[in-house]
């Protein structure tokens, strides 16, 4: 226990002198829960870890222990949906409320403790803006659209076989003998980019 209780002491304290570089904040909400929020046709219950105000505006906080990434939050189907879905849901129950970035509290030991978020990033070394190609508004709105067509097909029931990277999604199924995935597809469709890219290579 005493060797834990150092490592937790030694973490908080990296952790306090790396908000010691942010700009000027205070906590609006901590481990708040908020009941039947809805996107699309689903009501849910969500707790966000912590939300900050600061003179642009608010910041909605995600702590993680693990390696995680911002470009997470990307593509039709984001591996990290949770804090996409927050920004979302506060943009549209307080519209008034002016958020000015979602992020990432990586509290890891060493070089990796960042609080890493869709438009800056905070280090115990410095701060960078990371000027994102699309404003935080035009970024919600594409979120907004792809987490109500995700909440719309699970409403609806749609259970298609469609790993989304085949075939790391499928490393460690254990449930081989019952899946309906068709692996000849994708082994086509592997080979299909393969030989497209050897194409474009030999054309280079």
């Amino acid at each position: 226990m005493d060797v834990q209780r150092a490592r937790l002491r030694n973490l908080l304290v990296s952790w306090l002198e790396l908000e010691l570089n942010r700009d000027p904040f205070s906590v609006k909400l901590s481990e708040k829960n908020f009941d039947d929020v809805r996107i699309g046709p689903l009501r849910l219950s969500v707790r966000v870890d912590r939300v900050d105000i600061t003179n642009n505006g608010d910041i909605i906080i995600d702590y993680k222990t693990g390696n995680t990434k911002p470009s997470e939050w990307q593509s039709s189907r984001p591996d990290a949906p949770q804090l996409p879905l927050y920004a979302v849901l506060a943009a549209t129950t307080q519209s008034r409320t002016k958020l000015a970035d979602l992020a990432f509290a990586q509290i890891r030991a060493g070089k990796d403790m960042a609080l890493d978020g869709f438009a800056t990033k905070v280090t115990n070394e410095r701060t960078r803006s990371k000027n994102p190609r699309v404003s935080l508004d035009g970024q919600l709105d594409a979120w907004h659209y792809v987490l109500r067509n995700l909440a719309e097909a699970f409403h609806r029931g749609d259970a298609k076989v469609d790993p989304k990277n085949y075939p790391s999604t499928c490393s460690y199924c254990a449930q081989r003998i019952l899946c309906r995935l068709d692996p000849a597809k994708f082994d086509e469709e592997l080979d299909d980019e393969e030989t497209s890219d050897s194409r474009n290579g030999e054309s280079v």
